[in-house]
């Protein structure tokens, strides 16, 4: 913690005697919750250029969550969709496989006029530094430091490159291996029988042609999936579409940051449940919340937005936690 600017020994001390903060992650986690804000020498300010400061550490070591760099991937993608140099575009690499860590954004794109492309894509205001540029190789270093490397390719070639540079290399040395067994060749430029080259025009193409179910992105990490598919016997992987409700929730009445009606809004058509937090760790919540009147005027909130908004369900609940300053847990009702 001591390399995020801002945080010197005495900060770092506090962070760790107050809530047992040992890690940059907790540490990040606890400014998200708006733990920091009521610690002495602290506050949102301090709080804030903390933040900033571990996104600058992370921008400097090259890692990021995914959700982060998909947020960055994004407008790239969208930019070369609309410049109309291009034919299909899609995400490729670590971030395809939503890994929980990314360290830069991979993307193939199919065209004809990649010297043109190049050229376009240097001027982007989005675009800080071009590293590299080839005719089949963009490499750039975008506004925000993280890294981003565009494949070109020919409109055949692009599903064998988007595979290729989809899996990680233990699921692509399995995979080649499956194809050399099945009388095949397999690269990031075709399908290949002998000399006779197998025509696939998406990737479900390439994994009909192996005898295989179709891989999701998320499962090419040489842990059985290739096994698993030609068994027919991969999973059914969940989708934003399963999920019904989330049952950790802070409000304005602790430490979150948006009022219950405005997360009832929200989460239309969910079913969660808000959490608020009487302990040591929330310290700002505790007039709020640490005495039973203060539990009923949030539930009379909680029965408002349910009364207010159809397809929702808001479960009540208090987190708790015995310490020499409550040693004691707050009944509710459900």
């Amino acid at each position: 913690m001591l390399t995020i600017p801002g945080m010197g020994p005495k900060k770092v001390k506090a962070i760790y005697d107050q809530l047992s903060i040992a890690t940059v992650g907790e540490l990040e986690y606890a400014c998200h919750e708006n733990r920091l804000v009521d610690l002495p020498g602290f506050g949102r300010k301090t709080q804030e250029n903390i933040l900033k400061g571990i996104d600058q550490l992370k921008q400097h070591r090259g890692q990021y969550l995914c959700h982060e760099a998909m947020q960055v991937a994004r407008p790239l993608f969208d930019a070369l969709i609309a410049s109309e140099l291009t034919a299909r575009v899609a995400l490729a690499g670590s971030l395809r496989r939503r890994q929980e860590i990314v360290e830069q954004v991979d993307l193939v794109a199919s065209t004809t006029q990649d010297e043109r492309l190049r050229r376009t894509v240097a001027k982007w205001p989005l675009v800080g530094e071009v590293l590299i540029s080839e005719p089949a190789h963009l490499s750039l270093q975008l506004q925000g430091g993280v890294k981003a490397d565009i494949h070109l390719v020919d409109e055949v070639a692009f599903p064998f490159a988007l595979h290729a540079l989809t899996g990680n290399q233990s699921y692509l040395s399995v995979i080649e291996a499956h194809a050399t067994q099945h009388g095949y060749t397999l690269d990031k430029d075709g399908l290949r029988r002998g000399n006779e080259r197998v025509a696939c025009h998406e990737e479900e193409a390439i994994f009909a042609a192996l005898g295989l179910s179709y891989i999701p992105p998320e499962l090419r990490e040489g842990l059985g999936e290739i096994e698993a598919a030609a068994r027919g016997a991969l999973p059914r992987l969940i989708d934003e579409r399963d999920i019904q409700g989330v049952f950790h929730v802070h409000s304005t009445w602790s430490d979150g940051m948006a009022t219950i009606e405005e997360m009832a809004r929200t989460a239309q058509g969910w079913a969660t449940a808000i959490w608020d937090s009487p302990t040591t760790a929330s310290r700002r919540a505790m007039p709020m919340v640490s005495t039973l009147t203060g539990c009923a005027n949030s539930n009379r909130l909680i029965d408002r937005a349910n009364e207010m908004f159809d397809g929702l369900t808001i479960l009540r609940g208090v987190r708790s936690t015995s310490s020499p300053t409550a040693p004691w847990i707050i009944p509710t009702t459900s």
